[in-house]
């Protein structure tokens, strides 16, 4: 039993990465698509938020989950997180959504992975 991550989701209910921080112990699976401002259904990643780096408000759900996959002390050992984050486009057939996404993923992750102090949060925590 755990968390799954729908980052699309967490973004319209405006669930804070500062949130998930403090769960990251039931964090065990994470996907993410864009959306255009509501969840109408699942759009290439970078459709509409920009994935430049640093700018999108995406990259700090995604520095949570770096950080939780790194992280297996305690009850993290019972959980077990893919340290993964799949691409959420169920029944796509565009094959250029999917070459769209996978660049912009690239580009997310090399982000996250090379500048995590410049990702910043987008919004105010979520009271528990």
């Amino acid at each position: 039993m755990g968390l799954n991550v729908d980052i699309a989701h967490m973004k319209i209910a405006e669930v804070c990465p500062s949130f998930l921080e403090k769960h990251k112990d039931w964090l065990v699976h994470a996907h993410i698509c864009d959306y255009p401002g509501m969840h109408t259904r699942d759009q290439s990643f970078g459709a509409w938020d920009p994935v430049e780096r640093f700018r999108s408000q995406f990259y700090p759900y995604l520095r949570v989950l770096t950080e939780a996959g790194r992280d297996l002390t305690g009850s993290r050992k019972a959980r077990l997180y893919s340290n993964a984050v799949a691409l959420e486009l169920e029944g796509c057939n565009r094959i250029g959504w999917i070459h769209q996404s996978i660049s912009a993923m690239r580009h997310a992750t090399d982000a996250v992975h090379q500048y995590p102090h410049r990702i910043t949060q987008s919004c105010a925590p979520v009271a528990p």
